[in-house]
């Protein structure tokens, strides 16, 4: 299991609600591991998580 993410407040500018609409929408697809999104995205698994973290 991977490490909690830390809370987004989407009021703090524009990356910081990308990230907290791209959290969004993982949750909506079932919040697949950032691994599992990686091999069909073409991203690395950090790099999504990176982009989730703002």
């Amino acid at each position: 299991m991977g490490r909690r993410e830390k809370p987004l407040d989407p009021a703090r500018g524009a990356v910081a609600r990308f990230a907290f609409e791209l959290r969004g929408l993982r949750d909506e697809a079932g919040a697949p591991t950032y691994r599992a999104m990686a091999r069909r995205a073409g991203y690395s698994g950090p790099t999504l998580s990176a982009a989730a973290a703002g």
